[in-house]
């Protein structure tokens, strides 16, 4: 809803573009739709089988920790905001080097700055909800982690974006949702959320890395990139 609302008037418009700008549109979302269903699906995998293996109060006491933990999510989501348009102009590998470059510092930075919230976690978790929730605790900070740590891969798995290679996104999300629904099926029954948590952080830590493989491949290995961005 709201990107329609901040999407510009006639954007939606084909106006002389032609058949092959509509094509290579409808070529571009139904990649992006997919990874956007696969991520929802991976994001909420620990809670169905927390679920069914566990019960009802270690699925709240997941569910509080996953609330907390997805702020630090929305602030990567603004990064992507920030980022896109920039590197979307970008079409030599030297701007994509220095992209890299320029989101590792900035990454970092971030890191350090956010990094002391691992330290209080329990002030966090007790004001926002009670000293009832100490069990949040843990299961945040391994979340926590798992996001911190796979911060950087973000803006710069958006140079796969600008070279037009969305489909990486979505065979990245099958693969790690394959992973992620057999290690809760093994995991949860013995280690309930803190296996859920575990599982959930070391997801993102892997997608981000095979995100950050695939941009090194298209952009920094001269025999392998120079075919593709030429």
């Amino acid at each position: 809803m709201i990107s329609f609302i901040l999407i510009p008037k006639g954007f939606l418009k084909i106006r002389d573009t032609g058949e092959k700008t509509a094509s290579e549109l409808l070529h571009f979302s139904k990649w992006n739709i997919t990874t956007n269903i696969i991520g929802v699906l991976q994001m909420q995998a620990g809670f169905y089988f927390i679920g069914y293996f566990q019960g009802s109060p270690d699925v709240g006491i997941f569910s509080s920790a996953w609330n907390l933990a997805f702020g630090l999510d929305l602030l990567v989501f603004s990064m992507l905001t920030v980022f896109l348009p920039k590197v979307s102009k970008y079409k030599s590998r030297e701007e994509f080097v220095d992209f890299v470059k320029q989101t590792l510092k900035v990454s970092l930075v971030m890191m350090v700055f956010l990094s002391p919230v691992y330290f209080f976690a329990d002030t966090l978790v007790i004001t926002i909800y009670s000293d009832k929730y100490m069990e949040t605790i843990l299961i945040f900070q391994i979340m926590f982690v798992g996001t911190l740590i796979s911060l950087p891969a973000h803006p710069i798995s958006l140079i796969l974006l600008s070279l037009n290679k969305p489909h990486i996104f979505t065979y990245v999300g099958i693969f790690t949702m394959i992973i992620t629904c057999i290690a809760n099926f093994i995991i949860v029954p013995e280690y309930s959320v803190v296996g859920a948590a575990l599982v959930t952080a070391g997801m993102k830590i892997f997608s981000g890395l095979i995100l950050m493989w695939a941009c090194y491949v298209l952009i920094a290995a001269p025999e392998k990139t120079t075919p593709i961005l030429e």
